[in-house]
């Protein structure tokens, strides 16, 4: 009889391959066969250790039931007299936290160390992260003073997860910055991975000054930016508008040695299409391919809609041909940009040759194509065509939201079908829809262009019971509609309330209807009290 093979090499074999990477597409069905083979091995006899039964459990937390199976080959291997190690509690912890069960976690925590289960670093590691994920990193930092206490080595890592988690989460940079002189306090160098949360929380937090100010920081202390710390401040300055200073620190990058990659060159790009500068935007594209950078989906997207706000819409379709040659496969946001440029333009058989070539391709139109095509078909006056294409997109299955709705209702109102408008609008809810502060205001403007300015100030009144805050527009086209009928008493009254309600705010506003009022009666009594109460 042949003896029974030891354990050993079969728990090398399988935790090799729930250690393999997690973007393998097969990665899934893998770990299921792990947990078969484990069964297996048990059906045949070879008895099972605790690394076996860690490595199972393992597989089931990746699997995303750690809560379940996880949580049951534990309480199987207890009854077996197995006593569980830093390995399987540290498994489970990140299980739990993979699915988003910090609660579960951190109970889970509290009883490790209260029954003095033991914890290392790596136990650490995980709970920290979890909390930094979950958005709790004043809880991660509590856990890191606990760690100072027990006298258990913080490495720079640690530091990075929490000031990364303050950074991503809103408002809490400051605390970052604080954490960073700590670090430092502590003997704990910062690394680039370090600056570069921090350049990013400041820049996405509005503080680039800030920003700017630590990158020079980052340099004097011997740390070398990277791409991504460049990237993240170019991009910050171009969406500022300060265009020069993103091109010198572009030209700095470059004279530093650190390379531009694909992403630097579409935000610098990206910053000159948003300012319309289209010329210098094909400069930096033409640059990144003659340096070897493929130009991805991405960079093309940036240009296209850079060339469609600019109404070239030759030179954007030209681009769509470029991706096609160079075998490039065009996105939806590639034909929903083209189709509304177009659309803006008036070129609706174009946009309609683009609607039916993406769905030849293989690329389904989704609520941004639909919307920008209705729209189009209406501002050009198909408003049977845009309705059929409306029934259309529904029929294939998608949803119509408030903004195509908002569409729908504004365009009636254009033609004159106010009550269609108002019926349709009512109905919303019961297509589990609530109306929002726009499509009240397009109905609204609806109702006091066609001169039904009892139904608009009904509506307004109701978007107040349903405590919706009317926008500027709701108001400009309410009093435009009372100076319109020479109702300026009125114009005043609901002036004052808006006033009242802190919703008015625009002293510019008032000066043109005082400008207004003066033009048709300079002795109407309203413009003194307008001047005195708004003006003063």
């Amino acid at each position: 009889m042949r003896p029974i093979p030891s354990i050993f090499p079969f728990n090398q074999l399988l935790g090799a391959i729930t250690k393999m990477k997690k973007h393998y597409s097969f990665y899934d069905s893998t770990v299921v066969v792990v947990v078969s083979l484990i069964k297996l091995i048990n059906s045949a006899g070879i008895q099972q250790d605790l690394s076996t039964f860690n490595i199972m459990i393992n597989c089931y937390c990746q699997l995303g039931r750690a809560d379940t199976e996880g949580f049951a080959v534990f309480g199987q291997f207890l009854k077996l007299g197995f006593h569980p190690n830093v390995v399987t509690f540290t498994t489970l912890l990140k299980g739990l936290f993979l699915q988003g069960k910090k609660i579960q976690a951190l109970k889970l925590f509290q009883k490790m160390v209260e029954y003095q289960y033991p914890c290392d670093s790596v136990t650490y590691r995980v709970v920290i992260n979890g909390l930094c994920k979950a958005k709790d990193s004043n809880a991660a930092l509590t856990l890191l003073r606990l760690m100072e206490n027990r006298n258990i080595e913080i490495d720079v890592q640690l530091y990075n997860m929490i000031i990364d988690g303050f950074c991503k989460e809103y408002n809490k940079t400051n605390e970052a910055l604080k954490l960073l002189e700590l670090m430092r306090q502590s003997g704990v160098k910062p690394n680039v991975i370090t600056y570069n949360s921090l350049i990013y929380g400041l820049c996405i937090s509005d503080q680039l000054n800030k920003a700017i100010k630590l990158f020079k920081d980052m340099i004097s202390q011997g740390v070398m930016p990277d791409a991504h710390a460049y990237n993240t401040l170019i991009d910050a300055i171009c969406k500022k508008g300060m265009l020069e200073h993103a091109q010198e620190l572009f030209d700095t990058m470059v004279t530093k040695g650190t390379h531009p990659d694909i992403v630097t060159c579409n935000v610098l790009m990206d910053g000159y299409c948003l300012q319309g500068k289209m010329e210098r935007a094909k400069r930096v594209f033409d640059s990144m391919v003659a340096k070897g950078h493929e130009p991805d989906v991405f960079s093309y997207n940036i240009l296209i809609n850079g060339y469609c706000k600019a109404k070239r819409l030759d030179d954007a379709l030209q681009l769509l041909e470029d991706m096609n040659c160079n075998g490039l496969k065009p996105d939806s946001v590639t034909y929903n940009t083209l189709i509304d440029g177009l659309c803006m333009v008036g070129r609706l058989s174009t946009a309609q040759d683009l609607f039916k070539d993406m769905q030849g391709h293989g690329q389904n139109p989704d609520i941004v194509t639909y919307i920008a095509l209705i729209n189009g078909l209406f501002d050009n006056g198909c408003f049977s065509e845009a309705m059929e294409l409306f029934y259309s997109m529904v029929k294939n299955g998608l949803k119509p939201n408030v903004l195509i709705y908002d569409i729908i209702i504004r365009y009636m109102c254009k033609s004159g079908k106010v009550n269609e408008a108002k019926e349709l609008f009512y109905s919303l809810p019961n297509k589990g829809l609530q109306p929002n502060a726009r499509i009240y205001t397009t109905l609204i403007n609806g109702f006091c262009k066609n001169g039904r300015l009892n139904d608009a100030e009904n509506l307004f009144a109701e978007m107040g019971q349903k405590g919706i805050i009317p926008n500027d527009h709701t108001f400009n086209f309410m009093v435009q509609a009372f100076l319109k009928a020479n109702d300026s008493s009125k114009a005043v009254q609901f002036l004052t309330t808006m006033a009242e309600r802190g919703i008015l705010r625009h002293a510019e506003t008032i000066s043109n209807i005082v400008d207004m009022l003066a033009a048709d009666d300079p002795n109407n009594e309203n413009i003194d009290i307008l001047r005195n109460y708004f003006l003063k």
